[in-house]
């Protein structure tokens, strides 16, 4: 068979050359132009490919340090043909080429960093043969419809380019252009890719890449419709549009064709530009935790997914004349040809899959990817999907840092488990295909902004999944947990909680010395990690990580009834337990309140549970804006509402207390936020300096003459919460 392929792949090539040659041998893009001088010139590498791997490896065995060694020199040699052969025929094989670059972790190092250059490096077209396909298209002469064009692109990539223009009535716009054989090329081109992927499949076995030509030969028509693109922009827009903080540009349609589209133009820096952030004060942190927001809203929420999500089509876009990280820069989305629509039910299994992988539930995920066709390789497609090694799966993704040693891990495994992974993608469904690309992609980002080990991107991940999945599906908890937990409501609250402190380190500050504290700088030097279980938080007590409400702190005294004692202990102690700082916030407090003359507030471990939970919901909910910081969110087991200045939802806020513990009367609320890591400090400030808040603090104005009884602190990375209740908390 080798033999074969190889004699009439080569002489078909060198005789289809000759001709084409022969036929205009001064003109190299009609000669590029031509099918059979594509096909051969790709067979042509292909046999020379096929022959190195044979010849190369002949005497080695495949166990062996030096083959291991060999192999790598192999793939390297023939990356760099299949990298130069893509360049020559442009077009479809620039994009194949391209994908290949993207599948970090799933194909070999050399193969996936050779082809990674493709996507700053696709051949550019003359500006010429692009007017003639925009005055083509839209009939006009391109000084009748622009008043002017730059000859410079903006950037080019493998099927069109961009150039930056200036409408009639001024408007600055992108305009985007297929380079002009593309499209002609193409049906040959996915043909050629075919054909030769199924011959190198038949000569080496464990070659399963045909999935690779098929996804090629199904997804470019789709991409080479630019009024397809204008559709998915602006559906995708819509989709987007309560996040401020993404801007997708806007379509000028009357500027479009199949061939062409016309956006606004935007400005800004690729998002792996780590330098351009710091000289703009970018928080890299926020960067991410918002792609993470941006892409798990699209794969869970929307089932809409841009696939294609590589620095070049992300840019960052810095907002002058403000301080606030929060607000100093937009993300700009860019390049909406290839789009992937998820079924509900894919979306549902997959979030799922991520679940079973955050809580470590080793037998869940078995047990759910036999929907997506791995069987015995579950191991492996756990492995694919996350980016991390198995043991860094098994001890819990989100509590064990992903290093330079477990990445260059993984890329060296590749190569030794090339067939394994190629059976993989070959089993699981289609749709998976381009989320792994888009993982991997956005993986790479992180990668360049050095904020992998930032557990902000598990955040957006696990609100939308506790969105799709049905929060009463008693199959993900422990048969304690159904013993523990009897109704729906506090099913729900155990889900969320169990999520949340699973995906983020909460802040908790170490004590050196009984008032001493510990400066709360950045989260990623100076936070703990604490196990998702109530037990082993309540242990590290006993290490003064935590400090638990204790005779020290007044407290009313009174027998209760045992059913609602026994709710408040199922309430995880990390929610009722006062942290170092959360004590110190409550001492300033006290003591402000005693330099008036006013008593000390009995700490209530009820209002306390009120104040965590909100700033956990407020934490992944971001509730700025129109509605402000009283506002609760449609994640758990609470009305929802948005609060606004006019205080029309004040009774969604006083009844919280009532809704989520037995405590009986109501609590108010003063708030705080700050674009830094919230400490006792800045939160007691900012409420003494506001006068409602120092009113409420104080007993003044509408609560003068009021007897607060109880007292409950939250504080959580960027938030502080106080509420104060009117009853006595018994708990």
């Amino acid at each position: 068979m080798l033999s074969r392929f190889l004699r009439y792949g080569i002489y078909g090539t060198i005789g289809v050359t000759g001709t084409a040659v022969a036929l205009d041998y001064n003109n190299n893009e009609t000669l590029n132009s031509i099918g059979a001088v594509r096909f051969g010139r790709a067979a042509l590498t292909a046999a020379t490919i096929a022959v190195d791997y044979k010849l190369s490896l002949l005497n080695f065995d495949p166990e062996s340090d030096a083959y291991q060694e060999k192999i790598s020199q192999v793939h390297l040699r023939c990356a760099n043909r299949l990298k130069d052969v893509f360049c020559k025929n442009k077009g479809a094989f620039i994009k194949i080429g391209q994908h290949i670059g993207a599948l970090d972790y799933l194909l070999p190092l050399e193969y996936v960093n050779t082809m990674k250059t493709l996507h700053d490096k696709a051949p550019e077209s003359e500006i010429s043969e692009l007017f003639e396909t925009v005055e083509t298209d839209l009939g006009l002469k391109v000084g009748d419809l622009f008043e002017s064009i730059d000859p410079k692109p903006i950037g080019t990539a493998s099927l069109a380019q961009c150039h930056k223009a200036i409408l009639k009535d001024g408007t600055v716009v992108a305009i985007k252009i297929q380079h002009p054989t593309v499209k002609k090329n193409s049906h040959t081109d996915i043909k050629t890719m075919t054909f030769l992927v199924n011959c190198l499949a038949a000569i080496f076995p464990d070659f399963k890449f045909v999935w690779l030509a098929e996804e090629t030969a199904k997804n470019l028509p789709i991409e080479l419709d630019f009024e397809n693109e204008a559709n998915n922009i602006e559906k995708v827009a819509r989709a987007l549009e309560k996040f401020k903080f993404v801007k997708v540009p806007k379509v000028y349609r009357q500027y479009c064709s199949g061939r062409v589209l016309t956006m606004e133009f935007c400005e800004g820096h690729r998002a792996d530009d780590l330098e351009s952030m710091k000289k703009n004060n970018i928080d890299v942190n926020k960067v991410s935790e918002r792609l993470g927001i941006i892409f798990s809203e699209m794969i869970y929420s929307n089932g809409f997914v841009h696939c294609d999500p590589h620095p070049g089509n992300i840019l960052i876009s810095p907002i002058k004349n403000t301080k606030d990280k929060n607000k100093n820069f937009q993300i700009v989305l860019l390049d909406h040809g290839l789009y992937q629509i998820l079924p509900k039910n894919f979306r549902y299994n997959y979030a799922k899959i991520w679940m079973s992988i955050l809580n470590k539930d080793i037998k869940k995920l078995e047990e759910l990817t036999k929907n997506f066709n791995v069987n015995e390789y579950f191991g492996l497609f756990a492995c694919i999907v996350t980016g991390r090694a198995w043991d860094s799966i098994l001890q819990g993704i989100d509590k064990i840092d992903f290093t330079s040693n477990e990445s260059n891990s993984i890329k060296l495994e590749a190569s030794k488990y090339l067939r394994e992974i190629s059976i993989v993608l070959n089993l699981i469904p289609r749709e998976m295909l381009l989320i792994l690309k888009t993982n991997d992609l956005l993986r790479g980002i992180e990668s360049s902004l050095h904020t992998r080990n930032s557990s902000s991107s598990f955040i957006p991940l696990s609100k939308c999944c506790i969105r799709l999945i049905n929060p009463y599906d008693r199959e993900t908890l422990t048969n304690t947990g159904r013993d523990t937990i009897k109704n729906e409501s506090n099913l729900k609250q155990f889900q969320f909680f169990k999520i949340y402190f699973r995906s983020i380190k909460i802040n908790m500050i170490s004590v050196r010395g009984n008032n001493s504290f510990v400066k709360n700088t950045h989260l990623a030097n100076n936070l703990r990690r604490v196990r998702s279980s109530s037990n082993s938080i309540h242990n590290r007590s006993k290490n003064r990580f935590i400090a638990p409400i204790n005779n020290n702190f007044p407290k009313a005294q009174r027998n209760f009834s045992n059913e609602n004692q026994n709710f408040v202990k199922k309430m995880p102690a990390v929610l009722t337990t006062l942290t170092q700082n959360e004590i110190k916030l409550y001492y300033m407090l006290m003591n402000y309140r005693a330099q008036h003359g006013l008593p000390a507030i009995p700490v209530s471990k009820c209002l306390t549970y009120v104040s965590k939970v909100h700033c956990v919901d407020q934490q992944i909910s971001s509730p700025l804006g129109r509605c402000n910081l009283h506002s609760w969110s449609n994640l758990g087991p609470w009305t929802s509402c948005c609060y606004t200045k006019d205080h029309k939802k004040a009774k969604y806020m006083w009844s919280k207390p009532r809704e989520l513990t037995p405590y009986k009367g109501h609590g108010f609320e003063i708030a705080t936020y700050t674009s830094h890591i919230m400490t006792p400090e800045v939160a007691f400030e900012l409420w003494k300096n506001s006068p409602p808040h120092n009113d409420l603090i104080l007993n003044r104005g509408a609560w003068k003459g009021k007897h607060f009884k109880a007292i409950g602190i939250g504080m959580s990375k960027n938030y502080s919460n106080c509420w104060f209740g009117l009853e006595p908390d018994y708990y």
